[in-house]
């Protein structure tokens, strides 16, 4: 059996192709997109793991694949990625409200804050990525990045909970927001 031999590409095509999905991206509330075209080829990606792609010339399909393969690795970090710290600094609380100083597209960083309240919840006895954990949770304290509180369960137990709000909260832009 003779196998095919590697896909190579060169430092210098792998900066571009990294730049060129870099300077492709369109973020909205909930994907990122990513179209690129060069000659002989098209890939239209979303984050969400759907992907096209369209070949004029057999000689592309090593490289259409090594850049297919880029595109949804890159969508794939960007959408999972909801870890607003990487991006964000000086955190503070006040109440349920975060506020951080975040780095948005353009480098500039913004003073942005968010209702916590909006994006952590209780869900029996446990912290999760919803709503509501404020009204409902007592002795709520921050550490970090991370938020503990003692909230009930559905049978009325008190129960001690902690999450990293790194999983609920994200830096779009500069501006914190629910994942």
């Amino acid at each position: 059996m003779r196998l095919a031999p590697p896909l190579v590409i060169s430092d210098a095509e792998l900066e571009q192709c990294v730049r060129m999905i870099a300077t492709s991206m369109q973020f909205g509330p909930t994907r990122a997109v990513a179209e690129l075209e060069g000659p002989g080829y098209k890939v239209e990606a979303l984050a969400s793991s759907h992907y096209t792609y369209s070949l004029r010339s057999p000689q592309m399909a090593p490289r259409l694949l090594t850049l297919l393969i880029l595109v949804v690795v890159t969508l794939g970090v960007i959408e999972a990625q909801c870890d607003f710290s990487r991006s964000c600094s000086g955190i503070t609380y006040g109440g349920s409200t975060l506020i951080a100083n975040c780095v948005n597209q353009a480098g500039a960083t913004v003073r942005s804050q968010i209702d916590l309240n909006t994006c952590v919840g209780n869900n029996n006895g446990q912290l999760d990525c919803s709503s509501g954990y404020f009204q409902s949770c007592a002795g709520v304290q921050y550490s970090g990045t991370t938020v503990s509180a003692t909230c009930p369960s559905v049978s009325n137990q008190p129960i001690f909970s902690s999450r990293d709000l790194n999983s609920c909260v994200r830096n779009s832009n500069g501006n914190l927001e629910c994942c």
